[in-house]
């Protein structure tokens, strides 16, 4: 189903229903669903962490989640969609989107691709002082050069196809 840019994806899990005005209220199942970033809007979408791809939607859980296990000072390939190849006018020594790894102790972002970045995958060194224990990550897009004013980076919460980690 497509949404338009201005709904937020949230934690990239949606959950719907129908309810039957016309046969006496009737309700049916609740349905879940992941929901997918556009990269025609700019909104990245992760599909894998490592060649891990994304657990079922699951009304139990309701978030986007991969689960894996990603070494601290390791090389992690994150495969997805819409990764935006623009570098961002105050780092034009990196190509693609910055990546945040949320943990216990906040976020050990931003951190920026390894050379060789493509639109569907990038690779990013997970630092040695992480802390142990889950995460999420979150690709964030840079906006372009000509749209970008104080505020470098759009993270509002439809930039949020977060995978634990």
């Amino acid at each position: 189903m497509e949404h338009p840019a201005t709904v937020p994806l949230g934690n990239g899990f949606g959950a719907i229903y129908v309810v039957n005005t016309d046969e006496n209220y009737v309700e049916s199942n609740v349905v879940g669903s992941l929901l997918f970033g556009d990269a025609k809007d700019n909104i990245p979408t992760i599909l894998q962490v490592d060649s891990v791809g994304l657990g079922p939607a699951d009304l139990s859980i309701a978030v986007a989640h991969i689960d894996t296990v990603v070494a601290k000072g390791g090389t992690v390939t994150i495969t997805g969609t819409g990764f935006n190849l623009t570098s961002p006018p105050w780092k034009p020594d990196v190509t693609g989107p910055a990546v945040n790894l949320y943990t216990a102790n906040g976020n050990v972002g931003p951190l920026w691709p390894l050379p060789g970045a493509t639109s569907t995958q990038i690779q990013i060194q997970v630092p040695v002082g992480t802390v142990t224990g889950p995460g999420n990550f979150q690709v964030v897009n840079s906006r372009s050069a000509a749209t970008c004013s104080r505020t470098p980076w759009q993270l509002s919460s439809r930039r949020l196809p977060r995978s634990p980690v």
